[in-house]
């Protein structure tokens, strides 16, 4: 199954539409985390290689999903790498930082994939 035909699925109905408004009243103040219609569409098209982890977070939070599955979908978790504890997150947090030297925006998105599993994994 692809990621496009599990969101196709998982929208019961619901229009594109409303999950780009639900999206901008969940996070009015950031941009990033806003799905527009277009932006939706494609990923239902399987059209977008790489979505942005950000926003799959935002479509898991409107449509009550779970990110992390999101995330294996388009091969950004693969499950035996799966941290676990949180431990283990800190030490792949301090090693993908040291190791492969990202700059500042890298990083960031690395955090948000790391703040995600602690959100969802860890409570």
């Amino acid at each position: 199954m692809t990621l496009g035909q599990y969101l196709r699925q998982a929208r019961k109905g619901r229009s594109i539409r409303w999950i780009s408004q639900r999206s901008r009243e969940l996070h009015p103040d950031n941009p990033r985390r806003q799905v527009s219609n277009s932006y939706y569409s494609q990923l239902e098209n399987d059209r977008i290689g790489e979505p942005s982890p950000s926003k799959l977070r935002t479509i898991a939070d409107v449509l009550q999903l779970d990110v992390r599955f999101l995330y294996r979908l388009v091969g950004y978790l693969e499950e035996e790498l799966l941290p676990q504890s949180p431990d283990d997150f800190l030490r792949m947090y301090i090693s993908t930082r040291i190791h492969y030297q990202l700059t500042e925006q890298q990083f960031q998105s690395v955090q948000q994939v790391i703040d995600a599993f602690l959100e969802f994994g860890f409570k």
